[in-house]
């Protein structure tokens, strides 16, 4: 539910939810560790087994924070919030990443859910 300001704007900080925080949290450290087009391709590797909605889906959220990112957190929120389904696969996402940063180093598997 997104409600309007007394300007007439979006309040998005109303509706951001607790995952997509956590996931962007996290998605901006991966991108300080390990560099901006690597973590990208990572992610694309790691989930490029597409053979289902969610899949597709965390494909569409891995696009939107690359494009996204650079504008301000703020932007990168709103802009996965319109990610129809994004709260539903944000952890998977942030799972990934966490483990990732806690072995220090990437490892796309793109058989991982095999």
């Amino acid at each position: 539910m997104k409600r309007e300001g007394r300007d007439g704007r979006r309040c998005r900080a109303a509706t951001m939810t607790t995952e997509l925080t956590s996931l962007t949290t996290t998605y901006l450290l991966a991108l300080r560790a390990f560099g901006e087009e690597e973590t990208h391709e990572a992610l694309k590797e790691h989930y490029s087994d597409v053979c289902s909605h969610g899949d597709v889906v965390i494909h569409e959220m891995i696009d939107t924070m690359y494009e996204h990112h650079k504008k301000s957190t703020e932007a990168l929120l709103a802009a996965l919030e319109d990610v129809e389904d994004a709260t539903t696969f944000a952890y998977h996402l942030e799972s990934t990443l966490q483990g990732w940063l806690k072995e220090e180093k990437m490892t796309p598997d793109a058989w991982w859910a095999s």
